[in-house]
C-alpha cells in the first residue's frame, strides 16, 4: 500500500522506489533539483526517504575533522544520550548523497539517526550541502592529503566554509580553495613600458597614502603645514579651494606640486566611464612616468611620508593627513634593474614547491614587507628605504604571491594545468631553476634536447629591428641569458627542464652579426637594428631568409610590412593543369605580384625586363630576383605560349626536370624522372650487347657511349657525342648504326655528313669495322644517284656536297642523319646550318671533339640541329643565357645551360676513360727574335700602333678592331720570318727556322715529328730546310684533293723514312689518325687553343703507345705572347669554351687593346 506524506501533497511517497539493499550498505539519494548548479534537497523531498515517524529530538551532532571533507566525505557523530552514539556518514557527489549509519538499521530507507542529521542541515539552507562539495577534494592521494590543513568553519550555521590550506613551509597549493581576499594567481600576463625626467628642492609636506590608488596606482599628495597664523590643515590644498593656497615654492617644491597635480588630473579622468581599455593602460602608463620622474630626479634623497588613509576607498578629495604614530617617513627609490626576481622549483614525491625569490641590489630579500594590503609598489627594504616597483607586470606576480609567503605547492595531477596558467608566462620574464630531493627526476631531461632557434624581426621608429630567442618545447627566451641557466616546458603532458647551451646561442648571435655590416660584433647580445634606409630596395631580407632556411633557423615576419620597399614582394605562381599530347606538356601556369594576378603573357613582360624592383597597383614594391628571372627565362624563351599553356617538348622537360620541381613536383612524372636519373648517371642506363657484326671488341666507356645512343633513340631524342679526339667516336657511331639495323633491318639508309678530309677514313672505318653494311659514296663531279638507295645502307658524303645538292636530299627520308666534326655547323646564321636543319631524319647524333669553340652560340646550333625546337629561338636563347658574358653571374647561368644540355651531350676525356694512353707532356718554348728580325718587328709594331690608336679616337671606331686584326697578324707573321710579308724583301732569317734546324737534328732522327702552322708560306719556308737536311717529309693543306691527303697521311703513318709532316693547322687539325709521330710542334699558336688541342690530338689518341711531347713555340715580348697572357685572364668561360679572334677582339677595351702594340 503506498504511503503519502502527509503535511505536503506535492510531494509523493518514495517507499516503492526505495532500492532494495543490505543494512550494510549506504543509501543513495539523487539530489532533487540541478539548478543553481545543482547539489539542492528540500526537506520535503528528503521526507520522501525517511519511513519513521519524526526526526529525534533533544540530539547533539558534531562532525569528525580527522575523516572529514577528502573524497567529499563528512562523518558525523549523532549523539542520542551518554551511552547511544552513532556515526553518520555523508558522501556527495554531482548526482546524490551517498549516506551510511552505523546502525545499521531499517533496510528500507533512511534510519531515524541519518534523517534527523540531514534534516537539521537543511533546515535553513536546502544548498547546505553545495557549500560541502568541491570535486578537486577527490584529487589529492594519501600522501598528498598530509600537506593540507583542513578546517571546516561555521559547520552548523546556514553556510558552512571548507578552507584547506598549505602546511607550514609550502605557501599555498595551487588550485585549492584559500583566503577569497587574496588575489587569484590566474592571469600573470601584463603590459609594461618605460619613463622621462626633470629638477630639484624642498618644502611642502609631500606624502602618499599607501591603502588608496589611481588606476591601481599609488598617488602623492602635498599638505599644507600650517599657514602665517599658525593654523594646521589636515585636507590636501589640491582639493580645497577654500583653504589657504601656497604662496612662494621653491623650484623643487614646484616640480612636486606639478607631478602631484597631474596625478590628481589623471583621478579626474580615472572617476569617468573610460570604454577604451588602451586607454587605461595609457593612463596607467602616464601615472607611471610621473612616478619614475619625480623619484629619480626629486624624491631619492628625502624622506617621504607614508600614512594610513581615514578613508580607505574613497574618493582621494576627502583624504586627511593627521598626526599619527602609523605615520613612517623613508627613502623612496626605483626597483629598476637593481630589483630582480628569480622562480625556484623543487621536485618532491608529491608534486614541485614553487617558489618567488626577490632580490634587491644582488641580496636576496627574505619575508619581504609591502605597506599597503591592496598593491605591491611598494616593498619595505630594510629600516629606511621603501622601494617603488615600476613595471606592472613585476608589481602583479609580487602582488599575487605575497598572501601565499611567495611559495606554491603544485600536486603532481595539477602540473599540467599549473605550468600554462603559471610558469609559463613566468618564464619569458624571468629565470627559472629547477632542484630535485629524487636521486631520478621525473622532469629533468638527461638526453640532448633539440633546440630550435628563432630569430623576430620587427619594425619600428624607421629601424629594423631583430632579436635572437631559443625556443625548448613552446617557451622561447632571449639567447645569451646567462641568468637563466635552465629552460622549463610542457612536452606530451609532462614538465620537461633542460639546461642551455651556451656555445650553441654563441654561434647562434655569431650567425646574425655576420648578416650585414652594420651589426655590431657583441658577443653577449640578443638584439640588432639596422636602419630601414640601409636596406630600402635591396634583397636583404631575401637573403637572410636564405641563410635563416639553410641553417635551419625559424625567421619571423609576422610583425613586417609585406610589400614594402625593405620587405616587397616576390612573384608566386600556381600550376593549375598539366596535360600531355605526343610528345608535348602543356603546363597552365599563373602569377601574381602582390595583388596584381598576370597570365603567362602578361609575367613574361615583367621577366624579360632588365629591372628587378616594381610598383604596382600604386603602393605596392615588388622584386624580381635575378635567381627566379634565370629559373623562369630558359622555359618561357624555350617553350612556347599557348593561350594560359606553357608548351616544352619532352627533351626540354627532360632536361629543365630541375627547374620544373622546383615549380611544381607535380609537373614531371616518374617515366620523365627516371630517364632523367638513367641519363645523368650512366651506370642506371642498362648497357646494350655490341652488335654481331662489329669486328671489333669496344672498350668499357665505348659500349657505355653505344648504350646511351641508343637508349636516346629509345625516346626519338638526338644527342651530341662530344668525347676528346682520339677516344673512338667513329667506332661508337658505326655500333650504332649496327645496332639500330639489326633491330630494324627494313628501315631506311642513313646520312653521315663529315668534312672533305675525312670521307675516306669513315669508309676505311666502316670497312675495318663493319665490311657487311652497304656503303655509299655521295661525293665528286661523278656522285652516284641515291635516290633509290636499298635498306639498311649508308651514305657518306661531305658538308659541301649536302649544301649543293640540298634540294635533292630534302626529299628523301633518312633513318640517322650523323654529323662528323659538328662544329662545322656553328654558325646558326649559316645556309650550311639552315639547309642541314631542314634534312628529315628519325633520329640525328653529332659528333665532335670540341662542341664549343667561340661561344654558347655554338651549342645552340649544334643541339638544335640533333633536337630541333630544344633551345626555342635564338634571342629567347641569348635573353636566357647572356649572364655567361657577365662576371657576377658567370656561374649560376653557365651551371643554368650545363644542366639543361647534360641528359643530351656526352663528353668523356682521355683522363677519366683512356687510361692506357701513355703520358703526354704540353710546353711552352719561349724563343728571343734574331736582332735583324727584332728591328723589323718593333718599327712594324709602332706603325700598327699609331694606326691603331688614330681609328680608335677616329670619329668612326667601329672599323678599329679590324685594323687592329690585321696589324696583329702582320706581327704574327713576322714572329715567323719576316719573309712572311708581302710587298717588301726581307730575308728569310728567323729564330723559328733556326729552332726548326735543331728539331732537324737532334729530335727527327729518333722520332717521327708533326709541324703546323696557321700560314702555308711559313710551311713552304720550312719545307726548304727539310730538303736541305734531306729528311723523308708529307706535306698537307686545304689545296690537296681528298687522294692526295689519303696517300699524305698513309706515307707518314707506313713509312718508316718519311720522318716529318708538315700540316697546314685547318686543313689537317681535324679527323686524321697520325698515331706514327710522338713529336708535335706548333709554331705559331695563336687566339684558339682548341685549334692547338685538336692538332696535337692528331697522334695522342688510342693506338699511341709512345710518350707525346707537344711545344707550342712563342716569340719572347712579341704579340705572341702578349694574346696568350691575355688569353689566360679572359678565357675559360666553361670548360671548352674558348675564344676565337673575332670573340676575343669583341671582349677587348680600348686599353687592353692599345696594350698589345705596347
Amino acid at each position: 500500500m503506498k504511503e503519502t506524506v502527509e503535511t505536503d501533497a506535492v510531494v509523493v511517497s518514495k517507499a516503492t522506489a526505495l532500492p532494495k539493499r543490505k543494512a550494510s550498505e549506504p543509501f543513495l539519494i539523487p539530489w532533487e533539483s540541478n539548478e543553481n548548479g545543482g547539489l539542492m534537497m528540500s526537506i520535503t523531498y528528503l521526507k520522501g526517504y525517511f519511513r519513521g515517524q519524526d526526526s529525534l529530538t533533544k540530539v547533539k551532532f558534531d562532525l569528525d575533522f580527522e575523516h572529514s571533507v577528502f573524497d567529499n566525505h563528512y562523518e558525523f557523530e549523532v549523539k542520542v544520550s551518554n551511552t547511544e552514539k552513532y556515526i553518520v556518514s555523508i558522501s556527495l557527489t554531482s548526482a546524490f548523497m551517498k549516506v551510511h549509519c552505523s546502525c545499521n538499521d531499517n533496510k528500507k530507507g533512511l534510519c531515524q539517526h541519518a534523517y534527523s542529521l540531514i534534516k537539521d542541515r537543511l533546515r535553513d539552507n536546502k544548498f547546505y550541502f553545495k557549500h560541502l562539495y568541491n570535486e578537486q577534494w577527490n584529487y589529492p592521494n594519501q600522501q598528498q592529503r598530509k600537506l593540507f590543513k583542513v578546517l571546516v568553519a561555521n559547520v552548523f550555521s546556514r553556510t558552512p566554509k571548507v578552507i584547506l590550506e598549505a602546511v607550514a613551509g609550502l605557501g599555498r597549493i595551487y588550485s585549492y580553495p584559500f583566503d577569497k581576499s587574496s588575489p587569484s594567481l590566474l592571469d600573470v600576463r601584463f603590459h609594461f613600458e618605460e619613463l622621462a625626467q626633470n629638477e630639484k628642492q624642498k618644502r611642502l609636506v609631500f606624502a602618499i597614502p599607501i591603502d588608496n590608488d589611481i588606476n591601481g596606482l599609488p598617488l602623492l599628495m602635498p599638505f599644507l603645514s600650517r599657514d602665517r597664523r599658525g593654523n594646521t590643515f589636515q585636507s590636501s590644498y589640491l582639493f580645497n579651494e577654500n583653504l589657504p593656497q601656497p604662496e612662494t615654492l621653491t623650484s623643487y617644491e614646484l616640480a612636486l606640486d606639478a607631478v602631484a597635480r597631474q596625478m590628481l588630473k589623471i583621478s579626474e579622468l580615472s572617476s569617468l566611464d573610460v570604454v577604451s581599455q588602451d586607454e587605461r593602460w595609457g593612463r596607467k602608463q602616464k601615472l607611471m612616468n610621473l612616478w619614475c620622474d619625480v623619484i629619480v630626479n626629486y624624491l631619492k634623497n628625502d624622506d617621504i611620508c607614508f600614512f594610513e588613509s581615514n578613508r580607505k576607498n574613497y574618493d582621494v578629495a576627502e583624504i586627511v593627513l593627521r598626526n599619527s604614530s602609523t605615520n613612517v617617513y623613508k627613502k623612496l627609490k626605483i626597483g629598476g634593474e637593481d630589483f630582480k626576481i628569480n622562480i625556484r622549483v623543487i621536485e618532491s614525491l608529491q608534486g614541485l614547491l614553487v617558489e618567488v625569490l626577490l632580490y634587491y641590489k644582488g641580496v636576496q630579500v627574505k619575508s619581504p614587507k609591502f605597506l599597503s594590503s591592496k598593491h605591491s609598489f611598494l616593498m619595505k627594504i630594510g629600516n629606511k628605504t621603501v622601494l617603488f616597483i615600476d613595471d606592472f607586470y613585476i608589481e602583479q606576480v609580487l602582488n599575487k604571491f605575497k598572501h601565499s609567503d611567495f611559495k606554491v605547492f603544485v600536486l603532481k595531477q595539477d602540473i599540467e594545468c599549473f605550468y600554462e596558467d603559471i610558469i609559463k608566462p613566468l618564464l619569458e620574464r624571468f629565470p627559472v631553476q629547477f632542484s630535485s630531493f629524487r636521486p631520478e627526476s621525473d622532469y629533468m631531461s638527461t638526453s640532448s634536447v633539440e633546440m630550435l632557434r628563432i630569430l623576430d624581426l620587427n619594425v619600428s621608429d624607421d629601424y629594423l629591428h631583430l632579436e635572437a630567442k631559443v625556443a625548448f618545447g613552446d617557451i622561447a627566451v632571449p639567447i645569451l641569458d646567462y641568468q637563466n641557466p635552465q629552460i622549463l616546458w610542457s612536452c606530451d603532458n609532462q614538465l620537461m627542464v633542460a639546461k642551455r647551451n651556451y656555445n650553441e646561442e654563441l654561434e647562434f648571435a655569431s650567425f646574425v652579426a655576420s648578416q650585414h655590416e652594420l651589426f655590431n660584433d657583441e658577443s653577449t647580445s640578443h638584439s640588432w637594428r639596422l636602419p630601414l634606409v640601409s636596406i630600402a630596395k635591396t634583397s636583404w631580407i631575401e637573403r637572410l631568409k636564405r641563410s635563416c632556411r639553410e641553417n635551419q633557423i625559424k625567421l619571423n615576419l609576422d610583425r613586417i610590412q609585406l610589400g614594402s620597399k625593405y620587405y616587397p614582394y616576390e612573384p608566386k605562381w600556381k600550376v593549375r593543369d598539366v596535360l600531355t599530347h605526343g610528345n608535348f606538356l602543356h603546363i597552365q601556369l599563373s602569377f601574381n605580384l602582390g595583388n596584381l594576378s598576370l597570365d603567362l603573357s602578361g609575367f613574361e613582360r615583367y621577366l624579360f625586363d632588365k629591372k628587378n624592383w616594381y610598383i604596382v597597383n600604386s603602393d605596392q614594391y615588388v622584386y624580381i630576383s635575378d635567381s627566379l628571372r634565370s629559373m623562369f627565362i630558359p622555359l618561357f624563351s624555350q617553350g612556347r605560349i599557348e593561350g594560359e599553356y606553357l608548351v616544352l617538348t619532352s627533351a626540354q622537360c627532360l632536361s629543365f626536370q630541375a627547374v620544373l620541381e622546383k615549380i611544381d613536383p607535380s609537373i614531371i612524372n616518374e617515366g620523365l624522372r627516371s630517364r632523367r636519373e638513367k641519363l645523368e648517371n650512366m651506370k642506371e642506363i642498362p648497357l646494350v650487347s655490341v652488335p654481331a657484326t662489329i669486328k671489333a671488341t669496344l672498350r668499357p666507356y665505348q659500349l657505355a657511349g653505344l648504350s646511351w645512343m641508343a637508349f636516346l633513340q629509345e625516346f626519338q631524342w638526338g644527342g651530341i657525342l662530344a668525347d676528346d679526339m682520339g677516344l673512338g667516336k667513329t667506332l661508337q657511331v658505326i655500333s650504332l648504326l649496327e645496332y639500330y639495323y639489326e633491330r630494324n633491318p627494313n628501315s631506311g639508309p642513313s646520312i653521315i655528313i663529315v668534312p672533305n678530309s675525312l670521307l675516306f677514313n669513315w669508309q676505311n672505318e666502316f670497312q675495318k669495322f663493319a665490311p657487311a653494311r652497304e656503303i655509299v659514296i655521295y661525293h665528286g663531279t661523278k656522285r652516284k644517284d641515291i635516290s633509290e638507295l636499298g635498306e639498311g645502307s649508308v651514305v657518306l658524303t661531305t658538308y659541301g656536297t649536302a649544301m649543293a645538292d640540298v634540294l635533292f636530299l630534302r626529299n628523301l627520308v633518312f633513318s640517322y642523319m650523323i654529323l662528323d666534326e659538328s662544329q662545322a655547323v656553328k654558325n646558326r646564321n649559316s645556309k650550311r646550318f639552315e639547309y642541314l636543319y631542314d634534312l628529315k631524319s628519325s633520329y640525328r647524333i653529332a659528333m665532335t671533339g670540341t662542341p664549343i669553340e667561340n661561344g654558347i652560340q655554338d651549342i645552340y646550333a649544334q643541339m638544335t640541329l640533333v633536337n630541333p625546337g630544344f633551345f626555342g629561338n635564338y634571342r629567347a636563347f641569348n635573353n636566357a643565357y647572356k649572364g655567361i658574358a657577365q662576371e657576377e653571374s658567370r656561374d649560376e647561368t653557365l651551371g643554368s645551360l650545363q644542366k639543361m644540355i647534360q641528359p643530351f651531350m656526352l663528353r668523356r676525356t682521355k683522363m677519366q676513360v683512356a687510361l692506357d694512353l701513355p703520358d703526354k707532356m704540353e710546353t711552352t718554348l719561349l724563343v728571343d727574335m734574331l736582332p735583324a728580325q727584332r728591328k723589323v718587328y718593333d718599327k712594324y709594331r709602332k706603325i700598327y700602333q699609331g694606326e691603331v690608336a688614330d681609328n680608335l679616337n677616329s670619329a668612326d671606331p667601329s672599323k678599329s678592331k679590324f685594323v687592329a686584326m690585321e696589324a696583329l697578324n702582320k706581327l704574327r707573321q713576322i714572329c715567323n720570318s719576316p719573309a712572311l710579308l708581302k710587298d717588301e724583301s726581307f730575308n728569310s732569317d728567323s729564330i723559328k727556322l733556326d729552332q726548326i734546324e735543331e728539331i732537324l737534328s737532334e729530335v727527327v732522327p729518333g722520332h717521327k715529328v708533326l709541324l703546323f702552322s696557321f700560314f702555308t708560306s711559313m710551311l713552304q719556308l720550312v719545307e726548304e730546310r727539310v730538303k736541305a737536311k734531306e729528311v723523308g717529309y708529307a706535306y698537307l693543306d686545304g689545296k690537296l684533293s681528298q687522294q692526295q691527303r689519303q696517300e699524305a697521311v698513309e706515307r707518314f703513318q707506313g713509312d718508316e723514312s718519311c720522318r716529318v709532316f708538315l700540316i697546314s693547322l685547318k686543313a689537317g687539325g681535324t679527323g686524321l689518325n697520325l698515331t706514327a709521330a710522338d713529336y708535335v710542334y706548333i709554331l705559331d699558336p695563336w687566339w684558339n687553343p682548341a685549334v692547338e688541342v685538336q692538332a696535337i690530338d692528331r697522334c695522342y689518341r688510342i693506338g699511341q703507345e709512345k710518350h707525346v711531347n707537344a711545344y707550342k713555340i712563342v716569340c719572347k715580348d712579341s704579340v705572341e705572347e702578349k694574346i696568350l697572357v691575355l688569353q689566360e685572364h679572359k678565357k675559360q668561360l666553361a670548360d671548352g669554351l674558348i675564344l676565337d679572334e673575332t670573340n676575343l677582339m669583341k671582349t677587348l677595351s680600348k686599353e687592353e687593346l692599345l696594350k698589345l702594340f705596347d
